[in-house]
């Protein structure tokens, strides 16, 4: 146990009030599957989830003040120097965590006493490099001034100063030990005869071949042996003034860990592992920004957006990134043994006032599953104060994130399919509001296509009239005829081969006939092309 119940006075780099749970969720039970955001926050997260960041990445706010507050840091974390300061400090205080581990597991009371020291000497360096590194850096966000402040006032309390003066202090009378060890055989001897120091002359011997890394770390025993143990009885009981001291320090500053330096552990982690992932994603020339947060009456969008989950599944394969209406960077060769992938292609959208649900059709296979992920993963992470997949956007903090995805049928249900779908829209329409975010997928699938558009223009009324923004993925065009609210899109095929799909999904009036026409027209199927065919073999 290191962590002391007094300390540093916590401030949050997470919250801008402090969280206490329990508030109404805004994601529904099948929204990270849905939207693939399982599987995005997998990536971030890693595996073990020793912080219970996942928890945190599921949990959009509603705050505004908190989404700036988080956004700021984001921020002030693109600055080399800051982002490798708190790389430095996660890092430190893992070792803490490991030396606790190494004094709970030690029973030897002067390996457990060493260990407390060695924990507590690089406790002090971890926090002064932390504060030596805000006091350098152009800080912009608040949080990180309070936090700069209070790191200060801690380092500068007699708490400190004391703790520092004792591990100076018991380190130097440790470092003043000196032993000789005897090994004949079978026996180790342990005595205070200096005899000769060697290390001198072997370091010169040596010095002419230079001084390399290990090609393999020596490892670290996680517990001192029974050897170590005996080595350190005889050498208290020979210097018994120097580990008098180590005694005393044990005792008096074994819980030396400030609680505020755990809880910014914890939190700093949720900024360095989505920057790491954004890294990784972003290697191939895509792009995260900082999306502006906008009120939901005054219109939506976003430039060059992209799937989340499936930029992360490509990130060990080089590819073009391709964006409508713009350059396309050249090919990057895909690295060794790699197999060849489709690009990720980006995307705009936008919805401007009076308008509030986009409904996207076109063939299947064309993308527009992927645009209704993708425009719930940027509500999200807006949401949660993180950068978002595009190089701009003007996103809502939503205070439900609903989505309906269509289903396949399942063994052994009694109400079958439609009648599951209906049960799950109706309990959506009755928790969204104005305030709301919608992205249904290919809903109603299951039933006829007459059925489906009346399902579906009913639901739609629904919507309308309480008014949330939304993405629709439909093969029912008529639905865009419902008024200026509703806006068409389409994922468009290669007009020289319907065949091959572009997955750009572009802003004109829905039309589920028209690929089909071409496809037919390709393959002359035509009523003229098939009763010509007729004639001739008559």
């Amino acid at each position: 146990m290191l962590t002391r119940e007094v300390g540093m006075q916590e401030t949050s780099v997470l919250w801008a009030t402090p969280y206490t749970g329990g508030d109404e969720p805004i994601l529904g039970d099948d929204t990270l599957t849905d939207l693939a955001l399982d599987q995005v926050i997998a990536d971030i997260v890693g595996a073990p989830d020793e912080f219970g960041l996942t928890a945190v990445f599921a949990r959009p706010v509603t705050d505004p003040a908190t989404v700036r507050l988080r956004q700021d840091i984001f921020d002030d974390l693109v600055e080399p120097g800051l982002r490798s300061a708190a790389d430095e400090f996660a890092l430190g205080m893992r070792r803490l965590r490991l030396r606790a581990q190494t004094v709970a597991r030690a029973t030897h009371p002067q390996v457990r006493h060493r260990a407390i020291l060695d924990a507590a000497t690089d406790y002090l360096t971890v926090v002064r490099a932390l504060a030596a590194a805000l006091a350098a850096a152009d800080l912009t966000a608040a949080a990180l001034h309070r936090l700069r402040d209070r790191l200060d006032t801690y380092i500068g309390s007699s708490e400190f100063a004391d703790l520092t003066a004792a591990v100076e202090r018991t380190g130097s009378a440790l470092a003043a030990v000196r032993l000789t060890i005897t090994v004949r055989e079978r026996t180790v001897e342990v005595g205070t005869n200096p005899g000769t120091d060697y290390s001198g002359t072997v370091a010169a011997l040596f010095a002419p071949f230079g001084v390399t890394a290990p090609a393999q770390a020596p490892p670290t025993p996680a517990v001192a042996s029974p050897l170590d143990e005996l080595v350190a009885e005889r050498a208290a009981a020979i210097h018994p003034e120097a580990f008098a001291l180590l005694d005393e320090f044990a005792r008096e500053h074994a819980d030396f860990l400030a609680p505020a330096l755990v809880v910014l552990d914890r939190e700093l982690q949720f900024y360095l592992r989505f920057r790491a992932f954004a890294d990784r994603v972003c290697r191939d020339g895509l792009r995260l920004c900082r999306p502006r947060i906008v009120a939901h009456d005054s219109g939506v969008e976003a430039t060059d957006a992209f799937d989340l989950a499936l930029a992360a599944q490509r990130v060990r394969t080089r590819h073009v990134v391709r964006r409508p209406g713009g350059t396309e960077p050249a090919a990057t060769a895909p690295e060794p043994a790699a197999p060849a992938r489709e690009p990720v292609v980006c995307n705009d959208f936008r919805l401007d006032p009076p308008e509030r649900l986009l409904v996207v059709t076109g063939p299947n296979q064309g993308g527009k599953t992927t645009f209704a992920r993708t425009f719930g993963q940027l509500v999200h992470f807006a949401a949660l104060g993180c950068p978002v997949a595009a190089t701009s956007a003007r996103l809502p903090l939503a205070d439900r994130l609903r989505t309906h995805f269509g289903q396949p049928e399942q063994p052994g249900d009694p109400d079958g399919r439609l009648l599951t779908e209906l049960r799950r829209m109706r309990e959506i329409l009755d928790v969204i509001t104005d305030r709301s975010v919608v992205v249904l997928n290919e809903s109603f699938a299951g039933t006829t296509a007459t059925d489906t558009a009346t399902i579906s223009h009913d639901i739609l009324t629904r919507l309308l009239d309480t008014g949330p923004l939304g993405v629709w993925v439909t093969f029912t065009d008529t639905l865009t005829d419902a008024g200026p609210a509703v806006v068409g899109m389409v994922a468009a095929t290669d007009p020289a081969d319907p065949a091959r799909r572009t997955y750009r999904i572009h802003r004109r009036p829905t039309d589920t006939t028209g690929h089909v026409a071409l496809l037919i027209q390709r393959y002359r199927l035509t009523y003229a092309d098939i009763t010509a065919r007729m004639g001739d073999r008559a």
